[in-house]
């Protein structure tokens, strides 16, 4: 397992990761892949420096990300199927997490998305009471998570 910040340099890396996410998981997240297919070079190294973005590599592929902006709000959370289970995706998460102490992280999840609810408890974070219609699917709400860091 390994986990790298990304710069702009990357960009890249980061747009194939972005794109496999809202293909393989397009319930789970605010965009779609229609929206963010067609983005330019320079979007996508706009995006890296508006925040911190980690990368994680299993057995030398890039299986997952999570990205934080400087608003301390964790966003665009995935690690690829084969790296489920294999800690990869808490590694991601809490490289950003450190990048953000002592500020404390929210975030929003898909409330119909059980298994990222349960991973986010699991990582500490407690749930605002704030509930909002999903910006891809208006039909469906995401819910406000925040972690505080520990005192």
């Amino acid at each position: 397992m390994d986990i790298r910040r990304a710069g702009s340099e990357e960009w890249e890396q980061y747009r194939d990761v972005r794109l496999a996410a809202l293909a393989e998981a397009p319930y789970a997240f605010g965009s779609t892949l229609a929206r963010e297919e067609p983005f330019t070079e320079t979007q996508w190294r706009g995006r890296l420096s508006r925040g911190v973005t980690y990368l994680g590599y299993s057995s030398g592929a890039l299986s997952a990300l999570a990205s934080g902006t400087s608003s301390r709000e964790l966003v665009s959370v995935w690690a690829a199927p084969s790296a489920r289970g294999t800690g990869l995706a808490a590694a991601v998460v809490e490289a950003v997490l450190a990048w953000a102490a002592p500020s404390p992280m929210t975030m929003w999840v898909a409330e119909d998305n059980t298994a990222a609810v349960r991973f986010y408890v699991r990582l500490g974070f407690s749930f605002t009471g704030d509930r909002v219609p999903l910006p891809s699917d208006p039909a469906r709400y995401e819910l406000a998570m925040r972690r505080s860091p520990p005192l």
